[in-house]
């Protein structure tokens, strides 16, 4: 199913574009930045979507915490797992994500986000594209790349699915605010807007993963601590030769949450729940199957990194997912979490 791959190119682009899309400002200021979500497309048939994630700010451009934001369908074919519309508290960084967005009938598709805060109100729609199959989506990823594509949920843990948000306490690290926009860029444009090219002779293996990560930093100091919550699917769209040669694609799609944190104040970035996703190319032999990816647009001289290995058996795949990211200033955030993929 999977032959052309360009997740890795389509985040990049999706994290260029991140703050492309927003609302115009209302008299009193507050406006609302379209992080993840625009010109995304949706499978029906995977019940996959690209989770719409806004930022609200105000008249001095600064992210609202506390905003009421309701996300609603005004038109196409879709809901929020179920209801029509869904309410989200932004978090520190001014963000609200939608991660049960689901399609249920091809077609253009557009959510409305609007905000309230302290008597102001902020409206943006965001314009998506419905399709049956993976095949569709990936014809229509070719044409979107440059658009990005983008989506998925701003991300205390940590740009691109990191397993965690790496080092904001004094003297070093990434704001919320940039790992949030990390997050939005990852969790989109490389999982649900991948072009997919289905062939009779690839397979579907897809298992979940789960697991936390605790880290202390900056590794400096080390007077911050916090434990991530991680969970996820590592899917594979395998091909075999005759050979016992692997090919195709892998991917990630997940989210990751600060569960909890010790020190000052300064040690948390955000508890709000963070999707993310990327997909890369699958090497190796039956015996050694592997993929593995960097996103390095997690900020500047920071980068997190997506690692696969596992070995076909039968109907199913035995391996390990290892997310790790290194942050800018020097701290690591790495998990290991074992995974079985069943042949779907």
């Amino acid at each position: 199913m999977l032959r052309t791959r360009v997740s890795l190119p389509l985040l990049l682009a999706a994290f260029a574009t991140t703050a492309a899309v927003q609302s115009k400002p209302s008299q009193s200021g507050l406006r609302i930045v379209v992080i993840a979500g625009e010109d995304a497309v949706n499978v029906v048939e995977q019940k996959t979507a690209v989770a719409p994630v806004v930022e609200v700010r105000d008249r001095n451009d600064q992210p609202v915490a506390g905003a009421t934001v309701r996300f609603a369908i005004r038109a196409g074919k879709a809901t929020f797992g179920g209801p029509k519309t869904l309410t989200v508290t932004t978090d520190a960084a001014g963000r609200a994500a939608v991660t049960t967005l689901t399609p249920t009938g091809s077609g253009a598709l557009q959510v409305s986000a609007t905000a309230q805060f302290q008597g102001q109100t902020a409206t943006v729609t965001i314009a998506q594209t419905n399709v049956m199959t993976a095949t569709a989506a990936g014809s229509g990823a070719a044409g979107a790349g440059a658009a990005g594509g983008v989506a998925g949920g701003g991300g205390a843990a940590a740009g691109g699915g990191a397993a965690a948000g790496g080092g904001a306490a004094a003297g070093g690290g990434i704001s919320a605010t940039t790992i949030g926009i990390i997050g939005g860029a990852a969790a989109g444009g490389a999982i649900a807007a991948k072009q997919l090219a289905s062939g009779s002779d690839a397979t579907v293996y897809k298992g979940n993963y789960s697991g936390t990560v605790n880290t202390v930093f900056p590794p400096s100091q080390s007077f911050c601590s916090r434990t991530i919550a991680n969970a996820g699917t590592v899917q594979l769209e395998m091909q075999v030769d005759g050979n016992g040669n692997v090919g195709g694609e892998g991917s990630v799609s997940g989210t990751t949450q600060m569960t909890s944190f010790s020190g000052p104040g300064i040690c948390q970035i955000t508890t709000a729940v963070q999707p993310h996703g990327v997909g890369a190319g699958l090497t190796g032999t039956r015996a050694a199957i592997a993929f593995n990816t960097n996103n390095p647009a997690a900020g500047p001289g920071s980068t997190v990194n997506y690692d696969f290995k596992g070995v076909l058996n039968g109907d199913v795949v035995a391996g390990t997912f290892t997310l790790t990211a290194n942050w800018a200033d020097g701290t690591v955030d790495r998990g290991v979490f074992p995974v079985t993929l069943q042949k779907q």
